[in-house]
């Protein structure tokens, strides 16, 4: 609904948004001062939207002295599908693998 409203131009919308992606920086910056990681990947279905991911790449910079890698997923809003199933795919094959 938000990005509806966004690319209606709702100027709430669009405040909402950029409150956002300042939130989901800060977090970023907190992972990366933590654990000092090569890449943060964006997924899900509102990961991956490049409204947010946008925003949150131009604030960034602002928020960390040091450049911080992020990149949208390429499997986009399948990701976490996809990693549901991989991760399934593990147990069963631990759980039931020939004695």
């Amino acid at each position: 609904m938000i990005f509806t409203l966004l690319e209606q131009g709702d100027e709430v919308a669009a405040a909402v948004l950029d409150t956002t992606a300042r939130y989901v920086a800060l977090a970023i910056v907190t992972l990366q001062s933590l654990l000092d990681l090569e890449l943060i990947v964006f997924g899900g279905s509102i990961g991956v939207r490049l409204e947010l991911y946008e925003r949150v790449r131009r604030v960034l910079p602002a928020l960390f002295s040091r450049p911080i890698s992020i990149a949208p997923s390429r499997l986009g809003d399948r990701a976490g599908l996809i990693g549901a199933a991989w991760a399934a795919g593990q147990a069963l094959r631990q759980n039931f693998e020939p004695a």
